[in-house]
């Protein structure tokens, strides 16, 4: 959450700590805070996404494999037939 610029009061409320002494008392969350929180956690949530349909496009749990599909619409994944073709050929 540091990274993505979370304010302390927020961070501390998401981990369930408080924050001591006077910040604690006299900073509080807003809703914009929690929109820039909620902006954050989904654009690394789909980065995850990415990430992991490079490594392997299918998971064999169906949840995550559902939510794998929309990433992998768009990516060429050749058959081991065509890959050992393009690998065999002659360059040149």
């Amino acid at each position: 959450m540091a990274e993505d610029g979370v304010p302390e009061i927020l961070q501390a409320d998401r981990m369930g700590h408080a924050v001591p002494g006077m910040r604690g008392v006299c900073t509080h969350i807003s809703d914009g805070m929690i929109a820039d929180l909620l902006k954050a956690l989904t654009a690394r949530w789909k980065a995850s996404l990415v990430e992991r349909v490079a490594y392997s496009p299918h998971s064999p749990v169906a949840m995550l494999d559902d939510l794998l599909a929309p990433y992998r619409r768009g990516r060429r994944n050749p058959s081991r037939r065509n890959r050992a073709k393009t690998q065999n050929a002659p360059s040149g």
